[in-house]
């Protein structure tokens, strides 16, 4: 279900499908998205057809200027459990979830996979485009992008390990997006750009943390320690802390800005909608403040010193969970 008026979400997947009677599969890029795209709006430019890991998903998928392997539609109805594990069957870690879907052509059976290949393995880019194939390009302004400490040292050897390591490197190397996004924000004043990502790395394998144990080679806790060291030197570095300061500024003044519409913020920040509990009303929402304090004067005239707390009795917003003690 699409909330109006709230942060919207989506996450990368592979997917590919098969349906009893066909032969093959293609394998596409999916978004798993928290709120409708339903226009199949022509993009920018074809900067997408340039991923070079999965030839099933080039410019083939490019017609009439439209952008076909981007699945367009209502928002996902899957499950957060769901959703999670889609996007993070990398291969050879976890297994592909699957999806059986039925229809008048017959029962599709939907594998979804990890979407850490090629270009979206650093999905900012994807983002960008998102937004741009929504609302224009005026309405992207600050990217933030979080890097894993990946290091940029090619692995060096030439036995078959060493080989297979190298192409699955460069498979996923995050870097080339950072490098298409650091040239548009070179070449566009009004496009802010961060990136934030350690370039000298962290040496942590995705299987390194075990559970902490007597016999433990490398237990979990020596993980987290290598991680907060790394950590720790990486943002005492002046020019990391000048990105953190100069990404900080902008996304103050942006939150200053949106903070002027008190309703639209509480929207936004809280999830707040205000349900008219009156029988004569049947339960309609609102998703804004001063329009629901409209309808409570008009439709269910009450003194003023009333009103708020009939707007605190009929408001609805996310429960946050606390965290464990």
């Amino acid at each position: 279900m699409t909330e109006v008026n709230t942060a919207n979400r989506f996450v990368t997947t592979y997917k590919y499908e098969r349906t009893k009677g066909s032969s093959g599969s293609t394998m596409t890029l999916y978004l798993i998205r928290s709120y409708d795209h339903i226009e199949k709006e022509v993009l920018p430019n074809k900067r997408r057809d340039t991923d070079a890991s999965h030839k099933t998903v080039r410019k083939s998928n490019l017609k009439g200027g439209k952008d076909i392997r981007k699945n367009f539609g209502q928002a996902d109805s899957l499950q957060i459990w769901e959703v999670a594990r889609a996007a993070t069957a990398a291969p050879t870690y976890f297994k592909d979830i699957k999806f059986k879907l039925r229809s008048a052509e017959g029962a599709t059976k939907m594998y979804f996979s990890d979407g850490g290949f090629g270009q979206t393995n650093n999905p900012t880019q994807e983002g960008v485009l998102e937004i741009e194939s929504l609302h224009g390009k005026r309405y992207v302004g600050v990217v933030v992008s979080v890097g894993t400490a990946r290091g940029s040292k090619e692995p060096g050897g030439k036995s078959i390990l060493r080989r297979v390591k190298q192409l699955a490197e460069t498979a996923t190397d995050p870097e080339n997006v950072e490098r298409n996004m650091r040239r548009q924000a070179n070449t566009d004043e009004d496009f802010h750009y961060f990136r934030f990502n350690d370039p000298k790395g962290l040496d942590v394998a995705l299987d390194e943390w075990k559970p902490n144990g007597l016999f433990t080679k490398r237990p979990g806790r020596k993980t987290l320690e290598k991680i907060k060291s790394g950590f720790y030197r990486w943002v005492q570095d002046p020019k990391s802390l000048k990105d953190i300061n100069d990404c900080a500024k902008e996304l103050v003044l942006r939150r200053r800005i949106r903070a002027a519409d008190a309703p639209r913020w509480e929207r936004y920040a809280t999830g707040a909608k205000f349900v008219c509990g009156y029988n004569a009303c049947s339960n309609v929402p609102f998703n804004d403040r001063k329009v629901f304090e409209e309808h409570l004067s008009r439709t269910h005239p009450n003194p003023d010193e009333d009103i708020k707390k009939t707007l605190g009795r009929m408001m609805k917003r996310w429960q946050y969970q606390a965290p464990p003690k």
